[in-house]
């Protein structure tokens, strides 16, 4: 009776010890990895938006479920960068640029790869839809450099300098929060960017190339050059977000 008894709490005990180690660790893998977004939602996306302003809109999301690309505008040309993320359900948010009066897109996209929603900037409001390209497989020697950038653009002209690059290999950067450029980052970390917007007051911007390489510590510098009126400089910018989203508790 006695060894009986204490084979049924060593059972006991046994399975207590497992369970425990079954939670700890799903809990570290809470706390030190990011969540995959469903395989379904990973690729490349296009549509267009409406309403008093309208255009189209381009845009990438990874496996952790960032979304990086750019809304280009009908009405006047302008080509703006836009950030967000979606979840596992397919709900989606992103906006344009660091402006405050960015517009803001709010939607979701389905099992299907198509794209619905809402966008609006200050009282104006509007629709956007799409669909994409999906299951289209990231490039692993790219991983290493996706994140977001942030710092300045020195030289003739000076100001702040964003750039976001994704997994695909797709680099899309913001000069003084209004101008845009869209380029491609190499598996050495070499990238080429040419804007594709306008600089406020100043057309010459689209005339601007800028060539730099990032390190695999987050460090990211180069140069850039204006073919028409020769003014040149550096860029220099760090990564501070690798665009990782936790996991949902």
């Amino acid at each position: 009776m006695e060894i009986c008894k204490k084979i049924y709490l060593f059972c006991i005990l046994s399975l207590y010890i497992l369970i425990m180690t079954s939670c700890s660790s799903s809990s570290d893998d809470n706390n030190n990895s990011g969540v995959n977004v469903p395989k379904m939602f990973e690729g490349q996306y296009k549509g267009t938006y409406f309403g008093i302003f309208s255009g189209t809109w381009e845009l990438t999301i990874d496996s952790y479920g960032t979304i990086l690309g750019t809304s280009s505008s009908i009405d006047n040309s302008e080509v703006f960068a836009v950030w967000g993320s979606v979840d596992l359900s397919g709900a989606m948010v992103f906006t344009e640029g660091f402006s405050t009066s960015g517009t803001t897109f709010n939607g979701s996209v389905n099992s299907s790869g198509k794209i619905n929603g809402k966008w609006k900037k200050l009282l104006i409001t509007g629709t956007f839809s799409g669909s994409g390209k999906f299951n289209t497989p990231s490039n692993k020697e790219l991983e290493k450099f996706t994140g977001k950038y942030s710092g300045s653009i020195s030289g003739d002209v000076k100001g702040d300098f964003h750039m976001g690059v994704d997994p695909f290999g797709n680099v899309i950067a913001i000069i003084n929060q209004d101008n845009t450029a869209k380029g491609l980052v190499k598996a050495d970390g070499s990238f080429k960017v040419s804007p594709n917007g306008k600089l406020t007051n100043n057309n010459l911007f689209k005339s601007v190339s800028i060539k730099g390489i990032i390190s695999e510590d987050g460090q990211a510098s180069g140069t850039w050059s204006n073919s028409y009126n020769g003014q040149s400089g550096s860029i220099n910018c760090k990564k501070y977000n690798n665009f990782i989203i936790p996991k949902n508790s």
